[in-house]
């Protein structure tokens, strides 16, 4: 779910200020556990917040008739000198920067919805890449969107579907508050899901101080225990019995929801037939199965179009 959260980018961007220094979770889940096939649903919640305005907050502070004031939760007041300070003292500590996927990190390869949503025209992309700037910094650094380029291990680049930044309209009116001179971000949107266990180099220019220089990076995106089959078209495959398949099935194009997917078996010739079909994402799947002759399952892609893709599984 914190992978869910961080790349969903006004979240991560949120998760990720330059003024909170803790932070606190509730999580809940629920499942049925007398049925073995119902889902198990889950929620995170996050709440981030700065340990010396907490403190501030507790005992509160007089304030001068006319004078400026922030009122804590718990009604007491800080004034705005008081409270500026207390942001100001976590942004020296803080980094200049910061980019996600962080170096050396190891990050999920796809990115679905979120809400407000940074992409209206597509439910599904690649996970995105960013770069915020320290407030402190704002007037230090100029990011130069152009420049942005994600390259593969391959030195392939990596074709990007849309970048964003704090100087650009915000596609959904629920996120306008992100178009602002307050903050300096970045964030660059792959047209199409990473692969599984690879690794890019990103890159973007920027000036400081009247010079043009570079970030460069590199991060991975997590690995399955193989290396997945990519169904592009109704194929058919021979297999042993309880052999492990991984089966990626990519969406036919960024409308693809990431409930877009339905699956739907059948098999033939089984006594006490065992099949097991799990899902990894919305797009990647885990099969296994015994004590059968064939498994046929069909994948069906609900978008701006429908489109079906089925897997014949012959077992020896």
């Amino acid at each position: 779910l914190i992978d869910d959260l961080m790349t969903a980018i006004y979240h991560r961007m949120s998760l990720l200020d330059f003024q909170r220094d803790e932070i606190g979770f509730g999580f809940k889940v629920e499942a049925n556990p007398n049925q073995k096939d119902d889902p198990v649903w889950g929620v995170l919640t996050t709440k981030a917040g700065l340990v010396a305005l907490n403190n501030l907050c507790a005992t509160g502070e007089t304030i001068e008739p006319g004078s400026s004031y922030y009122t804590c939760p718990n009604s007491n007041r800080v004034s705005v000198e008081s409270y500026n300070q207390a942001l100001a003292n976590v942004r020296v500590k803080s980094n200049e920067f910061i980019v996600w996927p962080a170096p050396g990190s190891i990050v999920p390869p796809v990115f679905y919805e979120e809400d407000p949503d940074p992409l209206p025209e597509c439910s599904v992309s690649g996970n995105p890449i960013s770069v915020q700037i320290n407030p402190k910094n704002l007037a230090d650094y100029t990011l130069l969107a152009d420049s942005f380029v994600l390259k593969d291990s391959q030195g392939q680049t990596v074709e990007i579907l849309t970048t964003l930044t704090n100087e650009t309209a915000q596609p959904d009116s629920a996120a306008s508050s992100w178009k602002t001179n307050d903050k300096k971000w970045l964030s660059a949107f792959p047209a199409e899901r990473l692969t599984w266990g690879e690794t890019y180099t990103a890159s973007l220019n920027y000036e400081y101080g009247g010079v043009t220089e570079t970030w460069q990076w590199s991060f991975s995106t997590q690995s399955l225990p193989q290396t997945p089959m990519q169904l592009n078209a109704d194929t058919s495959k021979t297999m042993q019995q309880n052999e492990v398949l991984y089966v990626y099935v990519p969406p036919q194009d960024c409308s693809v929801s990431q409930n877009g997917w339905a699956t739907s078996s059948s098999y033939f010739d089984g006594d006490n037939p065992q099949v097991s079909v799990e899902t990894i994402d919305s797009q990647t799947y885990k099969i296994q199965a015994s004590s059968l002759s064939e498994l046929k399952i069909e994948f069906r892609q609900q978008g701006n179009s429908v489109n079906t893709r089925t897997l014949t599984l012959t077992y020896d």
